[in-house]
């Protein structure tokens, strides 16, 4: 539940921090136990209630959860919870929930989630490769799934399951071993024969080398807290807010989608000095936020900007909708303490890696197999989000706007050097354009509020 704040990959994949779920559930297996079971006192209302409580919480958490979610930290509790709810419910009496999901296509579902859970990932995964899914390719994929895990629950793991296997114990680990060994030699002629199957122009092997990036110009672990640090200790806060006399001094505040655009801006206007402070996840807004984000927004909101004149202060995240009313807040704030405040909006971001899909799209002549993986809320909520800081006050830049100004959005900056190195983070040479085309300084801000031309 804490490691959630600092390392949230990590809650997600590692059997430690997903161990209190495995308890949880052991816990209503004993508590389902026929033993248990004969000597419970618990009434029809209540455990109709409790199942009514616990469908709730299930069907509730595909509404409430997103990626900007604490999951699988607290947003984990009401899915098991409410799964442990109509479990525990339905072992003792046929509640009306328990009635509803033994209708006899829902058992079949239950029956063959364990291959669909298996199954799914892939045919979802390499179809991306080549298309995002759409309206109609969705069903289809669902579909496809859907058909083989079926098949492969009735050939696989039901035989496996109900009928005796013959090999001894012995024999079963050497077979296993077996398995293993073939598959790391397949794996690897596979990778020879890539190799040589496979030729990549100059221009494409420059593309690919951008997969392996390492953005060094964001200064993780210095003014961009790693997500390793339990706590700011790490964060360099007399490099990193070094208030220098004689220059404008800007504060670049919030999560990673700051700390990419830092470097442009510092390369791009020299005669003004930038400070950071970024972590990640962190949006820089009042409210709630908790580690290393809520430490360090405490400090900067509570301490420095108060006892340090600042020309501006510029904020930058991965902004969702729910983000937008405590933007205006923030920015409302800060305006006591600074004479500006700039918002920089949502850059276009892609379902893959941008190298990856250039790559692609360079083999296979077809800039569509780029274009067609930008997801395209990104530009809705730029719009809104302008919209929202109209009139203000608070200065917009459209960064969205800048790199796709019609129809086509850039994805190549100087010569064959993705503008990001990631699904939606700047390369250095991406952050430099960018901030070249805001025209942030050396002019008047009589149409402060409206988005700024680009």
């Amino acid at each position: 539940m804490v490691e959630i704040f600092h390392d949230k990959p990590a809650t997600f994949y590692l059997p430690q921090y997903r161990a209190w779920e495995f308890l949880l559930g052991s816990v209503v297996m004993l508590a389902t136990q026929p033993a248990v079971l004969a000597k419970s006192r618990v009434t029809k209302p209540v455990l109709e209630s409790s199942a009514a409580v616990g469908l709730v919480f299930i069907l509730a958490s595909l509404f409430a959860l997103n990626n900007k979610s604490l999951f699988p930290g607290p947003g984990a509790l009401g899915p098991c919870l409410g799964a442990a709810l109509v479990l525990y419910s339905g072992s003792q009496q046929r509640t009306v929930v328990a009635a509803a999901l033994s209708y006899r296509p829902l058992r079949f579902i239950g029956l063959v989630s364990y291959s669909l859970y298996l199954w799914h990932w892939p045919i979802w995964v390499f179809f991306s490769m080549y298309d995002r899914p759409g309206l109609w390719t969705v069903p289809l994929l669902l579909g496809a799934a859907f058909g083989v895990s079926v098949l492969s629950w009735r050939f696989i793991e039901q035989p496996f399951r109900t009928r005796p296997f013959r090999l001894s114990a012995k024999s079963t680990i050497g077979a296993m071993g077996g398995v293993m060994v073939f598959t790391v030699l397949l794996a690897f002629a596979g990778s020879r024969l890539n190799a040589t199957a496979w030729h990549y122009s100059p221009a494409e092997q420059k593309v690919m080398s951008y997969m392996a990036y390492k953005p060094t110009t964001m200064r993780t672990g210095t003014c961009f807290i790693d997500r390793k640090t339990e706590d700011i200790e790490a964060y360099k806060a007399a490099h990193c807010l070094d208030v220098q006399a004689g220059q404008p001094n800007y504060l670049v505040l919030g999560d990673s989608h700051a700390a990419d655009r830092w470097y442009g801006l510092q390369q791009s206007y020299p005669n003004i000095h930038f400070l950071q402070a970024t972590a990640p996840s962190c949006e820089p807004v009042l409210g709630e936020n908790g580690g290393q984000c809520g430490a360090l927004l405490h400090y900067i909101f509570e301490d420095f900007v108060p006892s340090h004149h600042l020309d501006g202060i510029i904020l930058s995240a991965n902004w969702l909708e729910q983000d937008f009313n405590n933007i205006v807040k923030t920015a409302q704030m800060l305006r006591n303490y600074t004479d500006r405040v700039i918002v920089l909006g949502p850059s276009p971001e892609y379902d893959q890696l941008l190298p990856l899909l250039l790559v692609r799209a360079m083999v296979k002549n077809n800039m569509d197999l780029v274009f067609n993986h930008i997801l395209q809320d990104r530009k809705k909520r730029d719009q809104m989000l302008a919209a929202r800081l109209k009139g203000t006050g608070i200065e917009y830049v459209s960064v969205y706007n800048i790199l796709c100004p019609g129809t086509v959005c850039l994805t190549t900056v100087s010569e064959n050097v993705p503008v990001l190195f990631d699904a939606d983070h700047f390369t250095a040479e991406g952050s430099v354009f960018l901030a070249k085309n805001m025209p942030l300084f050396g002019q008047t801000h009589s149409n402060a509020g409206d988005a700024l031309p680009h």
